[in-house]
């Protein structure tokens, strides 16, 4: 019983994994326009009695003649930051990427670190599925 259930757990990890790499991937081929900054500002926020910062930001950019309004800082949720300065430049941003399908649908914030740990965890779930399978 608590192989099954560890093995579906797995199995949903892996398919989010893969869902994520899809997205981020996808998001490579989307077009980058230049922006204009409206409001930017940098919220600090209480995680555990520590002091996260939260970049907000409000921007507009020009897509094949029609201009389009967004607040979306990042494609997948928000980046909390641990340092105030860091945060404060990260609100700097020259460009959108702006979904071809949507063009409604932008961001700015492009996070590095987050296409090699879904690669990592997604091979670590298929790993362990496979050995479990073979049990």
């Amino acid at each position: 019983m608590i192989y099954t259930l560890l093995f579906c757990i797995l199995i949903a990890v892996s398919l989010i994994s893969l869902c994520l790499i899809v997205i981020q991937i996808w998001t490579i081929f989307w077009k980058m326009v230049p922006i204009e900054i409206i409001q930017a500002e940098v919220h600090e926020v209480q995680i555990q009695n520590r002091k996260r910062y939260k970049p907000s930001i409000r921007y507009t950019y020009l897509l094949d003649g029609k201009q389009y309004e967004s607040v979306r800082w990042s494609l997948l949720g928000s980046r909390l930051f641990s340092d105030l300065n860091t945060a404060e430049k990260a609100l700097n941003p020259l460009h959108a990427w702006v979904c071809p399908s949507a063009p409604s649908i932008s961001f700015v914030y492009s996070e590095k670190r987050l296409l090699p740990s879904l690669i990592i965890s997604l091979v670590i779930s298929s790993a362990i599925i496979v050995v479990m399978a073979n049990l």
